[in-house]
């Protein structure tokens, strides 16, 4: 019988309708078992191999190739609570289980599923196999879960707000799979609590800008003494030096760096070209089966340092990858895992690469104290020192170690700190959304801080020592301070003893130009310290030279806020992204070109002038 419907009136009138009719289909058990059962015999991944996998098993066994270790679902934890309990259906509710994560296995990526099954066993403990569900919801009240530690012990324990939110979606998401009446008030439970979750910004965090930089300058300094050398271990630490040089270029991920194939160079209309595998994408479809590549330019000096490598390493025999596991073999022969004769260059391999050059050259070669080591690495030491590399006879020490993936968003800070758009950082770094950008934010700022150390180092090189610069001194100065210094302005920068007959005297400082074809006053800055006719004597600077810290920390305040505006506009949100806004565009880039000039100009004034980091 059709419903009555009130005219001028909102009110429907449902009274001829039993809701005791109204029931879901329900979980249909041969169903979802057949369909589970072709979904695993199906299965294709690229990344994984299934070792031993069969829907009745406790456990299924896959092999993760790019990190060569066994992804094991094991449902026996799962079984353990629902064995002694009085659940209804307690096999069919098991079989549902194994039904769910067939599905999610050809939705997600391997250790996506496998967090999820983890997410599942932590309901069932926490519920005795889902039939108590009034503890579990006091827990989630309490921001406390079930989970499993090192030692495979289970415990309670505080998470995050994100960890709670993954953790509901997926048990709503496989209760509404299951689709049985009795746990109708249970999700409408959990969700009431998901909905009230406030999820935290999960920011990335990068070891300090100064402790890369160093980072960087030993990895250089190794490279150069090791070609000068024909050292035999140039091949061992070779693929370090490749990577972080073609990552900064094209932020690429470890694992696509890795697919890397032997034959990847091409060369068209005089321009030098790499192809390259993208291997982030949703974990369905083609995206599964197949590896997409991209084909990018890279400069000359990129493609002969490749060359270089590809020659030496041709010694130890042929390869499909650019990086050849066989040399990785010769060099790390204590690294008994076995192998295939054409093994990929996989994650393990580049963090024992990695480790070893940070205990071998930054700490023991370079004598760089190291004082904290990522967890990612202790593995890789002996047991006395796993937290840190510290001697007495170091001549400089970083905190922490640069974590593979790291490198990638360092180079996405350096292009949006460059005027990169949103659209031309997701061509160049792979990004599928980019909301994944607004992590880069809270690093904008270190970058800045140290560019101008970076900068300050080149012009504290060609300080002169006496008064002036000679012409010797002039002509060596490196091309990225040269462009900050005109010829004239050279000689005069600093420590120079002025005379007062020969310059106008001015408020700060003297002008080498009596005739000051440009005006002297400065509305933001008292000195006139980025003409090329200023100068000051050393006692007017040191007798003014909180004046000039308070112009340098107005000028660094600036700057941060010239970064803030960067940083605004990337939050802007564009219709369609294909076609970012030319007014936005130009914003970004003139922006950026300001900050860069600023960051020049401080480090100028940091070198010549002699303020310290505290004023």
């Amino acid at each position: 019988m059709a419903s009555k419907r009130n005219v001028g009136s909102l009110m429907l009138d449902f009274s001829s309708i039993n809701p005791g009719d109204i029931r879901g289909a329900g979980f249909d058990i041969s169903k979802n078992v057949e369909e589970a059962k072709k979904s695993l015999e199906s299965f294709h991944d690229y990344r994984v191999k299934k070792v031993s996998v069969n829907f009745e098993d406790s456990k299924w066994i896959f092999n993760e190739e790019f990190t060569r270790s066994n992804v094991v679902f094991d449902y026996t934890m799962i079984s353990h609570s629902l064995k002694f309990g009085t659940t209804e259906n307690k096999e069919e509710l098991f079989i549902a289980v194994k039904c769910w994560m067939a599905k999610k296995l050809n939705e997600s990526s391997i250790t996506v599923t496998k967090a999820r099954l983890l997410n599942l066993v932590t309901a069932f403990l926490s519920t005795k196999g889902l039939r108590e569900h009034s503890e579990l919801l006091e827990m989630i009240q309490e921001s406390n879960l079930i989970r499993r530690g090192s030692k495979n012990q289970y415990n309670v324990k505080k998470v995050s707000n994100n960890v709670m939110y993954r953790f509901i979606s997926d048990l709503v998401n496989f209760l509404e799979f299951y689709n049985r009446d009795e746990f109708v008030y249970f999700i409408n439970d959990l969700n009431e609590h998901k909905a009230k979750i406030k999820l935290e910004k999960n920011y990335r965090k990068l070891p300090s800008f100064k402790d890369i930089l160093t980072i960087k300058q030993c990895l250089d300094s190794w490279y150069e003494e090791a070609v000068k050398n024909d050292s035999e271990k140039l091949l061992k630490y070779f693929p370090l030096v490749l990577w972080w040089n073609l990552t900064t270029i094209i932020p690429m991920r470890v694992i696509e760096f890795c697919h890397i194939k032997r034959n990847c160079f091409s060369l068209k209309d005089g321009n030098y070209f790499i192809t390259f595998p993208r291997m982030k994408y949703d974990r369905i479809s083609t995206h599964r089966t197949d590896i997409e590549y991209d084909t990018l330019p890279i400069p000359q000096e990129l493609y002969d340092l490749f060359q270089n490598y590809l020659i030496r390493s041709e010694q130890y025999g042929l390869s499909n990858y650019l990086i050849s596991h066989k040399v990785y073999r010769h060099y790390f022969s204590d690294d008994k895992k076995t192998y295939d004769d054409n093994s990929l260059f996989n994650y393990h391999n580049f963090n024992n690469t990695i480790a070893s050059f940070f205990k071998e050259i930054v700490h023991e070669k370079y004598k760089i104290n190291i004082i904290s080591i990522n967890k990612h690495y202790r593995r890789n030491y002996s047991t006395r020192s796993k937290e840190a590399f510290i001697s007495d006879s170091a001549i400089g020490s970083i905190d922490t170690m640069i974590n593979l993936g790291d490198l990638r968003h360092i180079a996405i800070i350096n292009m949006m700190m460059q005027g990169y758009d949103k659209v031309e950082i997701q061509r160049l770094a792979g990004h599928i959304t980019e909301d994944i950008q607004y992590s880069y934010f809270n690093h904008m700022e270190n970058w800045m801080d140290i560019e101008i150390q970076k900068m300050e180092k080149e012009f504290n090189q060609y300080r002169p020592i006496n008064s002036t610069f000679n012409d010797n001194e002039i002509s060596l100065l490196h091309p990225k301070s040269q462009d900050i210094f005109e010829n004239q302005s050279k000689k005069n920068y600093i420590n120079k003893n002025v005379e007062e007959k020969e310059y106008l005297k001015l408020d700060l400082g003297s002008c080498m130009d009596k005739t000051m074809p440009c005006p002297s006053f400065n509305w933001k800055h008292r000195g006139c310290y980025f003409c090329k006719h200023w100068s000051i004597s050393n006692q007017e600077l040191e007798e003014k030279r909180n004046q000039i810290a308070f112009d340098l920390n107005l000028l660094y305040e600036e700057t941060r806020g010239k970064i803030k505006f960067i940083q605004s506009l990337f939050d802007l949100q564009f219709d369609n992204t294909e076609n970012v806004n030319n007014n936005t565009k130009r914003d970004l880039s003139s922006t950026s070109k300001e900050i860069q000039l600023d960051i020049k100009r401080i480090a100028k004034l940091r070198s010549m002038l002699g303020v310290s980091d505290n004023e």
